[in-house]
């Protein structure tokens, strides 16, 4: 297998990462229908605010970021990872949810 050369990673990067952030919406839709037939459009419709207070938030932050790191690298590491923790800040919130209302069937 060739590797591949680091201007093609960084290049094709925001593909990647906005296929990884797309691809489990379809998944959740189904979830949403199986569970709460009644209320899909309802989740659909939180699940949509939610990414577009992530695309308010996120730039002025990555760009904050950058302005206080030593350095460009420095920076957009910082702000990748605020982006990378936001997943694992919704899972964290995601299991709190199923515990303190579970979903009766």
């Amino acid at each position: 297998m060739k590797p591949i050369p680091a201007n093609d990673l960084k290049k094709d990067s925001p593909r990647v990462v906005t296929a990884a952030a797309n691809s489990h919406l379809s998944a959740f839709e189904q979830d949403v229908r199986r569970l709460q037939p009644d209320h899909a459009a309802r989740f659909m419709g939180l699940l949509t605010a939610i990414y577009g207070i992530g695309e308010i938030v996120g730039p002025p932050l990555a760009a904050y970021l950058l302005r206080v790191s030593a350095g460009p690298g420095e920076g957009f590491a910082r702000a990748l990872g605020a982006a990378s923790a936001t997943p694992v800040i919704g899972a964290g919130l995601y299991l709190v949810m199923r515990l303190c209302w579970p979903i009766n069937k």
